[in-house]
């Protein structure tokens, strides 16, 4: 199998749910569809702003069918199949390769009410996963701190460990080990960063080879990204709208799953907005300051 290297603008696809919380698939292939035609390099089911970690089996399973059928093989469909443990998580890894995904995307064991697990613990727990999947995959570091020792031998070890996203809060740290990242495990191996794309112009100027952003801004993400690469300089007043809105949803974290879906809804994407409970929801002032800027985003 041809190990795939990610790169690009993948944007997390998030789940949409009517008010009584079903999992409405044709509003999820809208926003596939949008991400299409704003020709992103990929998409990201059953990550983190899709609310695998509330979702069922049954609807992970149809959150990838329908990327899938939506992505109708025009654009390469990665999975989230993280899980605290690793027997499940492998599960999951067969489950989608025999689905049909392109890429996998997996976090740390992400939960251990006894404390944090060793190193020796993530390693084995990665390990696993790679030898249960043909399929290349990406580790998403969201804070987590993986030694570059680790990422090193796994990926000696596995010619399916493929990439890693990195991303976190503080943007000075992320770039610094962007740079390290790339000086150790070279040209082909993918990095990719996140929190929504906010630093994405830093990040590739850094090493990384794109990032995972929301799905609500994708077509000027894209833009940038293109730009960027190609030395073209945006328009001053666009990019620092966008990086605005993106600044705003970065810094309120707890709330940007329904700030995308919220966004997404102004732009005629999708008609449902409502996250899976447990879930808070930001003020309406918030809202009308963002909703407020990404008008002047798009209208300009």
């Amino acid at each position: 199998m041809t190990m795939i290297h990610p790169q690009g603008i993948i944007p997390s696809v998030p789940a949409i749910f009517d008010d009584a919380e079903k999992l409405l698939p044709d509003e999820v292939g809208n926003v596939i569809s949008f991400l299409r035609e704003a020709r992103c390099d990929g998409i990201a089911i059953n990550l983190i702003g899709g609310e695998f970690y509330k979702l069922s089996e049954q609807e992970r399973q149809e959150m990838v069918r329908t990327g899938l059928d939506f992505a109708a093989g025009r654009i390469p469909v990665y999975s989230g199949i993280s899980s605290p443990g690793t027997v499940e998580a492998c599960r999951m890894a067969k489950i989608t390769e025999d689905m049909g995904v392109d890429c996998l995307i997996v976090m740390p064991p992400y939960y251990n009410p006894l404390g944090a697990y060793s190193w020796r613990a993530v390693i084995d727990h990665f390990s696993t996963i790679a030898r249960c999947t043909n399929l290349p995959f990406i580790i998403q570091d969201f804070n987590y701190g993986i030694p570059l020792e680790i990422l090193a031998r796994l990926q000696r070890e596995f010619s399916n460990l493929v990439g890693l996203k990195i991303e976190g809060s503080r943007q000075s740290q992320i770039e610094k080990r962007i740079r390290t990242v790339r000086a150790e495990l070279g040209d082909k191996f993918s990095i990719l960063g996140g929190m929504l794309g906010v630093n994405l112009r830093n990040e590739i100027a850094s090493g990384s080879s794109g990032s995972i952003p929301g799905s609500s801004l994708a077509d000027f993400i894209v833009r940038e990204y293109v730009d960027f690469k190609n030395g073209i300089s945006n328009s001053h007043a666009n990019h620092e709208i966008l990086k605005k809105i993106l600044r705003s949803e970065s810094r309120k974290m707890r709330y940007f799953i329904y700030i995308e879906k919220a966004i997404l809804k102004h732009r005629g994407i999708i008609d449902h907005i409502q996250c899976m409970k447990p879930y808070d929801y930001p003020s309406r002032k918030m809202m009308e300051m963002i909703i407020a800027d990404v008008e002047s985003l798009t209208s300009s």
